[in-house]
């Protein structure tokens, strides 16, 4: 197992908490890793423990430029650690907060690339597959602000596996009454206590694209409002967003479509259609065009690893780590879950007025 310091720390939740840290190797190697550590209080917590091991289980195996990878996982000292890759960056949420406290307009090409690259993601992770080419049927169940992160060159990357479904597990499923996800991004299937498959996934995207272009989330209020909304939600009952373009506004309602076999069947397609969308718009975007969008959301952005050399660090030594490194080989290409059936729509009752769908209006570059 490896040998790290552990330099500083990022932040904390309520379970755990994320350190910058180094690799260090002979000849002065040294490489910048985040460490996530669960908080001692938690340690004998066998639920929590379960959850975080399962988190490092399944991303060890994942590969993708806009997947964030874990490369390490093992205990310390009675610890618990899962070193990841390290994003020079925030997370999205910390970005969009950023933007509407100095003003910065989000453009819509800037929206429709980090829309774009977590799709990617998702479809990366949706069709990965075991050693023997059985599709896992990954879903991620926690797509949010706070799980994409963005770097200051540009990069966009989804995180936190956690909660992830795995068909082939065989854990036991969610408790009856009990919500896996963030109250605000749920799918209308999770809140019924219904089946929930990647078309999930799918949906909460869709609250993300919401989010970044209305300059709110689409469910706000108590979480008994939320619930209702969500339970009795019908996307034909939104408002088109101003400023917003109709192609670019129709993919979106595919994605929030209140039935799974109205929405894109597969993430590929809605990455592919937010690409036709910038095609056929002649909207030009690359990294380059969200690193200068960071700059300005965050023009005091003082890297962490400006510490990384001045600061000696804690050293740790993990050892115990005993999980699968290759689940999916190096090279197989994602394969796409078979496409759910024809779209089709049942009769939803309207949320009440002003619950969960008001439409807010900000200004656009392009």
């Amino acid at each position: 197992m490896g040998t790290y310091r552990i330099v500083k720390k990022l932040a904390a939740g309520g379970m755990a908490e994320v350190f910058l840290g180094k690799v260090v190797g002979a000849e002065g190697f040294e490489k910048p890793v985040a460490v996530k550590r669960i908080l001692p209080s938690f340690v004998q917590d066998a639920a929590f423990v379960d959850l975080f091991l399962r988190e490092a289980k399944l991303s060890v195996s994942l590969q993708h430029g806009n997947v964030l990878q874990v490369l390490d996982l093992g205990s310390s000292a009675g610890q618990y650690y899962m070193v990841m890759e390290f994003v020079d960056g925030e997370n999205l949420g910390a970005l969009l907060k950023a933007a509407r406290r100095r003003q910065v307009p989000l453009g819509i090409r800037e929206i429709c690339f980090i829309a774009q690259q977590v799709a990617d993601g998702l479809a990366y992770a949706h069709g990965c597959t075991d050693s023997s080419g059985a599709p896992l049927n990954i879903i991620h169940r926690d797509v949010n602000p706070s799980n994409v992160m963005v770097s200051s060159n540009g990069g966009v990357k989804l995180a936190d596996f956690g909660i992830a479904k795995v068909a082939d597990e065989g854990y036991q499923e969610t408790q009856v009454g009990v919500l896996k996800g963030k109250i605000n991004y749920l799918s209308p299937e999770q809140v019924h206590g219904r089946p929930v498959d990647q078309r999930s996934d799918i949906f909460l995207l869709g609250l993300l694209l919401y989010e970044m272009l209305a300059g709110r989330r689409l469910f706000e209020g108590t979480t008994p409002h939320i619930i209702h909304a969500l339970g009795n939600f019908d996307e034909r009952a939104l408002e088109p967003l101003p400023g917003v373009p109709a192609p670019l506004w129709a993919l979106l309602l595919r994605a929030l479509a209140a039935q799974p076999a109205a929405r894109f069947p597969v993430a590929r397609e809605f990455s592919e259609s937010i690409q036709n969308f910038l095609f056929d718009h002649r909207l030009r975007v690359s990294a380059s065009d969200i690193a200068s969008l960071f700059g300005r959301a965050f023009p005091d952005w003082r890297s962490p690893l400006a510490d990384l050399a001045s600061v000696p660090g804690e050293e740790i030594r993990l050892e115990g780590a005993d999980f699968p490194r290759t689940r999916t080989p190096p090279g197989r290409e994602t394969r796409r879950p078979p496409p759910g059936p024809p779209p089709m729509l049942r009769p939803v009752t309207p949320p009440p007025n002003g619950m969960g769908v008001t439409a807010v209006a900000v200004s656009y570059t392009r």
